[in-house]
């Protein structure tokens, strides 16, 4: 071995370098890759997907999903469980480990639809052609206890959102 040679990095260390992630970031990514139960990566995904389930109307408890998260399985107790309720919430498992890898990519129009995608894909609502995963809505919904969006509207209001979050100084982003 020549003396003047460079010592090679290990792949992990070379990703390590290129990246800066928050702190939290580092912890999530780190707990995410070496399967470390019980943690926050843990919390964090059935927190998330358990939220996230309540605001859409699903009837599953946050044992419920824990259970499917950490066993794979699911304890139906006297109320049953839609169909669409247990693999959405088994896509928001992997739409919220998508979301870590890609931290660090620019937030674009392209990402918010593969996050959807992610979401909506193998739902009863995509098979009856209600949702059309990774795709804006065809259909004015009206909701009564906020104003939505009409169709038109969507594109450019997230286009507008979009920069104006990468307006925002990374720094400011951190605190």
């Amino acid at each position: 071995v020549p003396e003047k040679a460079v010592k090679p990095m290990r792949k992990e260390t070379a990703e390590q370098e290129q990246e800066v992630l928050f702190p939290i970031a580092k912890v999530l990514r780190r707990q995410m890759k070496k399967k470390n139960f019980h943690g926050l990566y843990d919390y964090v995904q059935i927190n998330f997907a358990y939220s996230s389930g309540r605001l859409a109307s699903v009837r599953m408890t946050r044992q419920c999903t824990s259970d499917m998260y950490f066993k794979s399985k699911v304890k139906v107790g006297f109320e049953p469980l839609k169909v669409s309720d247990l693999i959405e919430t088994l896509n928001h498992f992997d739409a919220m480990e998508y979301i870590l890898k890609s931290i660090n990519k620019p937030l674009t129009e392209k990402f918010i639809k593969e996050v959807h995608w992610r979401l909506t894909q193998g739902t009863v609502d995509e098979r009856n052609k209600r949702v059309f995963p990774g795709e804006y809505r065809s259909l004015h919904t009206k909701q009564e206890w906020h104003k939505s969006l009409t169709v038109p509207e969507i594109s450019s209001r997230l286009k507008s959102m979009i920069a104006e979050y990468e307006a925002i100084e990374e720094k400011e982003r951190r605190q």
